[in-house]
């Protein structure tokens, strides 16, 4: 699923709209008449209704499966291995003793005794505290860790083929690929 060109060249451009924010983004561009994709978070309730509103006014709609954030879907799609690389990103730029302490607070019973998160071990219930925490803390919430964590997302995708990131990625990646003249406003 690799690909030569940026998002750019496909005549793609990104906005970021946080919250409430993104949904009166989409409208907006909407009705300037261009093509949009609302792509975000489902772990918020009260933004399914507006989700409805978007597709209503045809824009199309990629969230994650079972009201999920970002940071949460990626903790439990990725391999194992994978996830100790995102860890170890969070871990360069907070410190390993800043990060396991912020694991500690979210109560899961293994990391009471950990010192290092090499001595982590897989766990639904681990995986569920990690996507919450880095959420929460925002491990990736700026663009040189964002771009570190798709890296590795993209690097190692077709490991993750069954996997909601890798569908939500395909069908991002499908309606980029749509003809480019179906894009500009009329």
């Amino acid at each position: 699923m690799s690909c030569p060109y940026t998002m750019w060249s496909y005549g793609v451009v990104l906005v970021h709209g946080e919250g409430d924010n993104s949904f009166t983004l989409a409208t907006r561009f909407k009705e300037f008449k261009y093509q949009i994709l609302w792509f975000g978070d489902s772990d918020i309730a009260n933004t399914q209704k507006k989700k409805e509103e978007l597709k209503a006014l045809d824009i199309e709609v990629v969230d994650w499966a079972d009201s999920m954030n970002l940071e949460q879907r990626i903790f439990q799609d990725l391999d194992w291995d994978l996830v100790q690389e995102l860890i170890k990103i969070a871990i360069d730029s907070f410190g390993e003793e800043s990060v396991i302490d912020q694991l500690n607070n979210v109560g899961v019973e293994q990391l009471s005794n950990a010192k290092s998160y090499t001595s982590l071990t897989d766990s639904p219930e681990l995986r569920l505290a990690l996507g919450k925490t880095a959420h929460k803390k925002g491990w990736y919430k700026d663009i040189t860790k964002g771009e570190l964590v798709g890296e590795i997302v993209a690097k190692y995708l077709a490991n993750i083929s069954t996997s909601d990131v890798y569908r939500k990625i395909s069908m991002i990646r499908t309606w980029i690929d749509l003809d480019e003249s179906s894009r500009s406003p009329s």
